[in-house]
């Protein structure tokens, strides 16, 4: 740390630094409710995408005309719009509370965990987007061709998904990518802090591969082999791409 930062610490007292945490979660509850009121304002907008892709499914298994969901409790309905809303808010000013927090934490960290932090923290954001995203067009499609066929005979069954369970289905497994797609940044991170060798991970390729699949095989929505391929490609792909960056950078600090 430098003397810079030392000297600031010993300026701040214990009530000055609570005084500069309670300004900083201001900030972010303020930035939380605007992006709140602008996802209430426009949540029908976000319904209907979050909604697109069971309901273009339903369409295309059962030949309906429109496909639409089933409301059964008197607040469901009110509840899960407020869910919705409430974790688009979230997405959206992360990125505003995540610099907040950070600026509390930075005064205790040394300048290589400061840099480290200023360059892993955007790429985090823009990785777990990239898994949200993944998610959403690649693999929603087949796994839930899969979920809303299986063991249905139109001729007994009337397919109609609950609103607030796909709700929740989707928000789990969003963030189940989301956090799957941050293993290159992981990967970077340990080898950049030299925790672990590239030469580790590379020892255990076969290892992370087999264990990773068989991880997803459980955490999966569906069982079907077309899903459990579509989720497991991208992760090997990342763990590839981890592994390569972190040699890269090895390589770079040798010169």
């Amino acid at each position: 740390m430098s003397e810079t930062d030392k000297k600031e610490q010993k300026r701040m007292s214990v009530g000055e630094h609570l005084e500069e945490l309670r300004r900083r979660v201001f900030k972010c509850v303020l930035y939380l409710g605007v992006a709140l009121v602008v996802c209430l304002i426009f949540n029908e907008h976000i319904q209907r995408f979050v909604l697109a892709k069971p309901n273009s499914v339903l369409v295309d298994l059962y030949g309906v005309e429109k496909a639409k969901m089933l409301v059964t409790g008197t607040v469901e309905g009110f509840l899960t719009y407020l869910k919705i809303a409430f974790v688009a808010a979230f997405l959206i000013a992360s990125p505003l509370i995540v610099r907040e927090l950070w600026g509390f934490v930075a005064a205790g960290l040394y300048p290589a965990e400061k840099k480290y932090v200023r360059l892993f923290a955007p790429i985090s954001y823009a990785l777990f987007l990239g898994g949200v995203a993944f998610l959403y067009f690649a693999v929603l499609p087949s796994a839930l061709k899969f979920l809303y066929s299986f063991g249905i005979d139109p001729e007994f069954h009337e397919m109609k998904p609950r609103y607030s369970d796909y709700v929740s289905f989707y928000m789990m497994m969003s963030l189940i990518m989301g956090v799957v797609f941050q293993l290159p940044l992981i990967m970077l991170f340990l080898i950049s802090t030299r925790l672990v060798k590239p030469a580790t991970f590379s020892k255990y390729r076969r290892h992370f591969i087999v264990g990773a699949v068989a991880v997803l095989a459980v955490v999966s929505p569906t069982g079907d082999a077309v899903t459990l391929l579509l989720i497991s490609a991208p992760v090997i792909i990342l763990y590839e791409s981890g592994l390569l960056l972190g040699r890269l950078v090895t390589r770079g600090k040798r010169e």
